[in-house]
């Protein structure tokens, strides 16, 4: 906000299907209605319990905050194998872990380039891997 970037920066919020939170509350949300969270049972693609059943109330405040300077988040949402594949890519490929509710992110680029297509440059933020490991990969290899 402090560089102007909420007029010219399209954000896109990318959540596997049993992690939608943000898509839950913009979903439930009336027209012109603050957006609320939605209490839902978040799981990660592995199956575990991530401990959180709604998204923060300061993410949808800047959701509400962006949708006021015209420039709306959007959200994007992506099959959870979809996420667990790209862990595995992304491991092949950068030799790093991340998990799949970072890696859904890349899941949505990957698999749905076109919807992105308008975009001149995009950045992408990954984050955790603390709940990846070389069982879990292996796994998920096996499913593809």
């Amino acid at each position: 906000m402090q560089l102007g970037w909420q007029h010219q920066c399209k954000i896109v919020v990318c959540q596997t299907e049993h992690g939608q939170t943000l898509a839950s509350a913009v979903q439930n949300a009336k027209e012109g209605e603050k957006t609320t969270p939605v209490r839902t049972h978040v799981i990660d693609p592995c199956g575990h319990d991530l401990g959180y059943h709604a998204i923060c109330d300061k993410a949808l405040f800047w959701f509400d905050k962006f949708a006021f300077f015209n420039n709306p988040i959007s959200t994007f949402v992506v099959h959870d194998t979809d996420a667990c594949n790209m862990c595995v890519q992304f491991a092949d490929e950068h030799k790093v872990l991340i998990e799949p509710l970072s890696a859904c992110a890349f899941a949505a680029l990957f698999k749905h380039a076109s919807q992105f297509s308008s975009f001149q440059k995009i950045v992408v933020i990954a984050c955790g891997g603390n709940r990846c490991n070389c069982d879990l990969l292996c796994k998920w290899k096996q499913n593809k």
